[in-house]
Formats: C-alpha cells, sequence, structure tokens
C-alpha cells in the first residue's frame, strides 16, 4: 500500500490479460503483474487501486497512527478472479514486516478492504 500521490517512478507495460497499458511502481510489482498475467485463476487485475476517502475513515483507528488516515491510499492489486470474486494483494518484503509502520499500513489495507466486503486479502512476500 502505498500514498496515492506520492512520487513514484513509472515501469508502463502492455497487459493482455486487461488488453490496454497498466503502470506499476516498482520491480516487485512488476514480477507480481507477470505472475497475475499468467495465473488462470486471475481475470483481470488493476495495479494502484485507489481506497476511498470515506470508507478508510470508517474503520477501527486502534493501533493504527492518525496520520495515516488523513493521507489518500492506493492498493498495491485489485484482482477480479474467476467467478467475479475480488481480491487484494498487497506486497511487502521481509524486511517490511519488521517495521511497525509497514504493518501499520497493512493493517490499515485489510481493515479497509473488510469493511468494502473484500475477504480474499493476501499479502506478497517478494525478495528485497
Amino acid at each position: 500500500m502505498n500514498p496515492k500521490n506520492q512520487q513514484k517512478r513509472e515501469i508502463k507495460f502492455s497487459s493482455p490479460k486487461n488488453n490496454r497499458l497498466l503502470v506499476v511502481n516498482s520491480e516487485a510489482a512488476m514480477s507480481v503483474a507477470s505472475k497475475l498475467e499468467s495465473d488462470s485463476n486471475v481475470v483481470s487485475y488493476q495495479p494502484n487501486w485507489p481506497l476511498e476517502n470515506d470508507a478508510l475513515n470508517r474503520i477501527s483507528h486502534v493501533d493504527i497512527r492518525a496520520s495515516y488516515f488523513q493521507k489518500a491510499w492506493t492498493t498495491d492489486f485489485r484482482l477480479i478472479l474467476t467467478g467475479g470474486v475480488p481480491a487484494i494483494r498487497e506486497i511487502a518484503t521481509l524486511n517490511d514486516l519488521s517495521y511497525r509502520a509497514s504493518l501499520e499500513k497493512l493493517e490499515l489495507s485489510r481493515r479497509y478492504w473488510e469493511l468494502v466486503g473484500v475477504t480474499n486479502w493476501k499479502i506478497i512476500i517478494v525478495e528485497e
């Protein structure tokens, strides 16, 4: 999960599965996108999916710093799986999981998606 308006590197690529040009913000996200392209359970996917501030402000603030609720965020990948099931995938490294700030962002994402009814939420651990 990343701040929405943060200046980021852009990697553009053509997605046959989505039949359009997509943009990711890291080599790790590009690697995940390549795997999603070949995953037969994934019908379509969208990187950098924005979280809506209204729903974001309705989730529990317990153990998540208040400043995170004052920012606009994007989730790493929103997927549609076979059968039309929505799913979310957040990218993290093992090192990220040792930092409270990273864990708070992941928990913010998990709570947000649970609130809006998406229960298929997972973290993809990538190499650094």
